[in-house]
């Protein structure tokens, strides 16, 4: 319960977990639209603190996909302002 109340708490804040942003490497990236489609959570660069970039492959991130952190068991996601739409 603790954890959900973390993670639901630095979504409305904005409260970073992590000293850096998550390495553009980690996520699955539609530079089309710039949607996030999947986290790669691999337990070395990509942790389970996650810090969205504002952009990957130099491509503003408007969107996170429906089920693009499903079960991945994280602790936290900060998501940046440049994000206008979850799911």
């Amino acid at each position: 319960m603790k954890t959900l109340l973390a993670l639901i708490l630095s979504l409305i804040s904005g409260t970073v977990f992590s000293s850096s942003v998550t390495s553009e490497e980690c996520f699955e990236f539609n530079t089309s639209t710039g949607e996030i489609l999947e986290y790669l959570y691999n337990g070395n660069n990509c942790r389970k603190n996650v810090a969205i970039p504002q952009k990957i492959n130099n491509v503003r991130v408007k969107s996170i996909g429906l089920k693009a952190f499903f079960d991945k068991k994280l602790l936290s996601v900060q998501i940046p302002r440049s994000v206008i739409s979850i799911g």
